[in-house]
């Protein structure tokens, strides 16, 4: 199978929020410790490739903590 191209792919990424950081602090932990890092890096990848990105956010009732991350925070699209 061919690797697909930047024109045939584009990456969602789907409630990636402070919250993570208040159930860090509270002392939960999580089952997948890198996947900020791993997020942030294939959005670098996607940018660098000028390839589309969309961002979903989750709010429920009572929103806290739904602003998104730094690391993975959306860019215009003029960029």
């Amino acid at each position: 199978m061919e690797p697909l191209s930047a024109r045939q792919t584009a990456l969602i990424i789907v409630d990636v929020q402070k919250a993570f950081d208040e159930w860090e602090a509270a002392g939960r932990c999580r089952n997948n410790p890198d996947a900020l890092d791993r997020i942030a890096d294939i959005l670098a990848d996607f940018r660098a490739k000028r390839a589309p990105v969309v961002h979903m956010r989750h709010v429920g009732l009572k929103p806290r903590g739904f602003a998104v991350k730094d690391e993975v925070r959306e860019q215009s699209a003029s960029r």
